[in-house]
């Protein structure tokens, strides 16, 4: 049978993107700014401590006693962890941002612009503005005259994607962007162990690490080694570090959930109860992240999720709810009514097969009529000719009015001497979430997996429905390939993460620039005013007694979308950590004055390459050509870019061997802003 043919106008799909104009940050410098800032160099001590040291001091050996020593602990303190290296304390520099790029049209968005200006040409219709036209204009500085005012005027919020350590970000969150206790949720998914190849990824257009390449970012690389240089103890000081920084930005109603595997679990939980306190640990979630397979030990098929409350007393929780399984082992809902009003015990075959019973049939269980607490006086009800009380040192859960209501409705069996209340499965057709999580598995991705690493978004924006509301703060500074931010952007939430590796901070700007959202429909037209939500009916032993509506429960996971619309990546900046100067995009600077040492730019220089080639032959400082490498097959110049500056056209094109600053950094070299790639 033909499809039969629509007469109606065809709708188009508005494009739209969530923006946060209401929420003022203060201005970031630009790159090679940040010298107009105090001068100083300002490093602040990080407290690590919540009492442990005393506790060492305490129990201290005489002067001169070398032998070792098992510390009694005060018994008012709980227990925590001791590894080779841990400090109670720790001098950070402070490093303010700098932003590189203000990302403010997606790809997808030009995309859809083209072709509506070429289908408006084909018609004849007047061309429209641009897309985003009255974004740009808002986005771009108006007043030229204060672009190096910075940190003293207010802005309109945008995302952030940071290339730096995430602790010396999380400080210069703290103490130059002024975000101290507002952020909502923290996501951090370290390293699961120590192994290079198992948590690095060396390029943006493979997953798979190429022991012969050393072309990529081995600075990254060799940082990345470096800092594992003691195994486990090296990991613990990481997380120590991190861990006393996300408290401090953490909200008073945040949370924090930590993604770990088995094998550092029980240090990662004796971490955080130290950091956070025992009290505030929330739980511990085993979310499935594969199918698993062992052919001769027990298969592992799931990760964990520490979850830390900043104060337990004023976390922010929304529950989450999935579809009742009323086949589960153990479930209570054994019996069955059928359309004929006749009601019996399911069979065993039946319970196993519960799915694939006939339409028509409903599921019940029976649930205690009484409540602890003796009742003032009798109270006698009468049912089917039969009088009945509350159990021993009980109550009727509502009044015998009440109960005359439930009977007229068949809400009521008798058990023996007792009245148990007749629950429909479909009288609240969900269940709350628990901390088993067996529908997360990776491979479940729509997309193809982008990163080395990557966990499945459906955890992290399981997370972030559980503990924050639209337009709320998330971070992550374990950026990987961007899925925090991702599954941020997806779910209406502001976020900011950051990664010292430059092919995950590229991974994830182009993650997030050729992806489409869905549209969530809004209650006054802005994401802080929050969602329109799908809602279920729970239909309660109150409800029945009293002929009230059933209540009405939202689901804070499941948003209604607006299907006429279509949705892409809201503005954001592409930053880095840096107190660079104008100066150093010169690159001319050869000598400190009246000094014969190298300069800082010369030594650089020496760094890239001997990192890159370690058969460089260095030239110095001058020139384009700062080094040349050669075998028998090849002649190859090295050309070190400025410290904060992009590399130019000009140096992109002179030096014969040198490729373009899109192209391998093998012979091409920058520390400074984000090269695209």
């Amino acid at each position: 049978m033909a499809r039969k043919k629509s007469n109606g106008p065809k709708v188009e799909k508005k494009v739209t993107r969530y923006t946060y104009d209401e929420i003022k940050e203060p201005r970031t410098p630009e790159t090679g700014h940040t010298p107009l800032l105090p001068a100083d160099e300002q490093v602040v001590t990080l407290p690590m401590d919540n009492g442990w040291s005393k506790a060492v001091v305490v129990g201290k050996l005489p002067d001169g006693d070398e032998r070792p020593v098992v510390v009694d602990m005060d018994p008012a303190a709980d227990p925590v962890l001791f590894w080779a290296g841990k400090r109670n304390k720790r001098e950070v520099p402070v490093l303010p941002l700098q932003r590189n790029e203000i990302v403010s049209e997606s790809r997808i968005a030009q995309i859809i612009e083209r072709a509506r200006k070429v289908a408006e040409e084909k018609s004849g219709a007047a061309r429209q503005g641009h897309l985003f036209a009255d974004l740009e204009k808002q986005l771009r500085e108006s007043d030229r005259t204060k672009r190096v005012e910075f940190y003293t005027h207010e802005e309109g919020w945008k995302n952030k994607l940071i290339c730096g350590d995430s602790l010396h970000v999380m400080a210069s969150l703290l103490h130059y962007e002024n975000l101290r206790g507002k952020v909502q949720m923290i996501y951090i998914d370290p390293p699961y162990g120590i192994k290079y190849d198992s948590n690095f990824q060396q390029r943006v257009d493979s997953t798979k690490n190429d022991p012969d390449d050393q072309a990529d970012d081995v600075l990254t690389i060799k940082a990345f080694r470096d800092t594992w240089a003691l195994g486990i103890h090296s990991y613990l000081s990481y997380l120590q570090e991190r861990l006393y920084l996300c408290r401090e930005l953490l909200a008073e109603t945040g949370s924090l959930f930590v993604q770990i595997n088995q094998e550092n679990l029980h240090l990662v939980k004796a971490l955080l109860a130290e950091v956070f306190g025992a009290k505030n640990e929330l739980a511990v979630i085993a979310f499935r992240k594969t199918s698993g397979f062992s052919s001769t030990l027990l298969s592992v098929v799931c990760d964990y999720l520490v979850w830390f409350a900043k104060d337990v007393q004023t976390v922010k929780y929304r529950r989450i709810y999935q579809a009742k399984a009323v086949s589960d082992e153990g479930s209570a809902y054994v019996f069955v009514e059928l359309p004929d009003g006749f009601r019996r015990r399911l069979t065993i075959e039946e319970i196993e097969n519960i799915e694939k019973l006939p339409e028509g049939w409903r599921i019940y269980r029976l649930s205690d009529l009484s409540a602890q607490g003796e009742a003032k006086e009798p109270q006698p009800f009468q049912f089917e000719g039969v009088t009945y009380y509350p159990s021993p040192n009980s109550h009727w859960k509502t009044r015998v009015e009440g109960l005359a209501r439930l009977a007229e409705k068949r809400r009521i069996e008798a058990t023996g001497k007792r009245l148990s209340y007749v629950r429909y499965a479909d009288d609240f057709p969900v269940s709350p979430i628990s901390n088993i999580w067996d529908d997360t598995v990776i491979s479940g991705f729509a997309d193809p997996k982008v990163y080395a690493v990557q966990t499945s978004p459906k955890a992290i924006q399981r997370c972030i429905h559980m503990t924050t509301d639209p337009g709320d703060l998330v971070f992550d500074p374990t950026c990987g390939g961007g899925t925090t931010a991702w599954c941020a952007e997806t779910t209406g939430r502001r976020w900011i993460t950051c990664d010292t590796s430059r092919v995950a901070i590229n991974v994830a700007r182009q993650r997030l620039l050729s992806a489409t959202f869905e549209h969530y429909k809004t209650r006054n037209g802005k994401v802080s005013g929050n969602f329109i939500y799908k809602t279920v009916n729970r239909v309660t032993l109150k409800s029945l007694a009293y002929d009230l509506e059933p209540e009405k429960v939202e689901l804070v996971d499941r948003p209604e979308v607006d299907k006429d619309a279509i949705r892409v990546c809201g503005p954001f900046e592409v930053m880095s950590l840096g107190r660079y100067s104008v100066e150093d995009w010169k690159g001319y600077v050869v000598r400190e004055p009246g000094i014969g040492e190298p300069a800082k730019l010369e030594n650089y220089i020496e760094v890239i390459s001997r990192l890159y080639r370690k058969d460089a032959a260095i030239q110095g400082a001058s020139g384009l050509v700062h080094a040349v490498a050669e075998n028998e097959k090849e002649k190859i110049a090295i050309s070190v870019g400025p410290l904060s500056g992009r590399v130019t056209a000009k140096r992109s094109t002179t030096p014969s061997r040198t490729r373009s600053p899109q192209a391998s950094s093998r012979c091409m070299c920058s520390a400074g802003p984000l090269r695209r790639t």
